[in-house]
């Protein structure tokens, strides 16, 4: 599959992603422009050259120029104008409610994932139990990475909090017990558990357009893990 198949597959251009949303290109703009919305997930220019928060500048040629934007997005949009509304226009204020809401959601979330699949890695103090201040201390780069379009280049359907956590979740459980994607060798309890954490992962994670593909968590934790248990039958 090339890029620009991928891309009109999962993702809607700028004026189509508006028009998904209800509004006009410009107004989805100044929604990001003003840090309600999120970015697109991808920016690729004329010459075929495509950015992402994720992967930097990455030499795609002719994949489509413009904005690309997860298809499974619009809610964010919606959300963001309704905030906008309720403070009157005040988009500082209509953003700090929108960065409550994502963190009283996602910190749900988490504490869910927590208690039904055990301690997610990165928000597990000594004792085993889920770390809101280490939550606190990560959120400033969560939010950043929701504005800047990450969870809609990497999540397949990052529709809510509940949904990206649950691909966050999976990846961080799936890169502590994999060591990253670079551990060969599994006892047959932990084989079976890494088996459960590639199905959960592939299910949650985007497929990644070719460009960046060689690059990405899937083929680091689902491809070359893959592999090995393989490998090692």
């Amino acid at each position: 599959m090339g890029v620009e198949r991928y891309l009109r597959e999962r993702f809607l251009d700028a004026d189509a992603f508006a028009a998904a949303c209800g509004i006009g290109a410009d107004e989805l703009s100044a929604l990001i422009e003003r840090g309600l919305a999120p970015r697109p997930a991808y920016v690729i220019d004329e010459a075929g050259r495509m950015r992402s928060f994720v992967f930097g500048e990455i030499e795609s040629p002719g994949a489509p120029a413009g904005r690309w934007f997860n298809r499974r997005s619009t809610h964010w949009v919606a959300r963001a104008r309704d905030a906008l509304a309720a403070h009157d226009g005040d988009a500082n204020a209509a953003s700090d409610a929108l960065r409550a809401r994502f963190r009283g959601a996602y910190l749900q979330a988490l504490r869910e994932s927590h208690a039904i699949d055990g301690p997610i890695p990165g928000f597990v103090d000594g004792a085993g139990h889920f770390d809101e201040a280490s939550f606190d201390a990560e959120f400033a780069s969560i939010w950043r990475h929701f504005l800047e379009g990450t969870y809609g280049l990497c999540v397949a359907d990052p529709q809510d909090e509940a949904h990206i956590v649950a691909k966050e979740a999976a990846q961080a459980r799936l890169t502590r017990l994999t060591a990253n994607g670079t551990r060969r060798d599994y006892a047959g309890d932990e084989k079976a558990r890494v088996r459960d954490l590639i199905a959960r992962y592939e299910t949650l994670s985007m497929p990644f357009s070719p460009a960046e593909y060689a690059r990405s968590s899937r083929k680091r934790l689902i491809e070359d893990v893959r592999g090995a248990l393989i490998n090692e039958c």
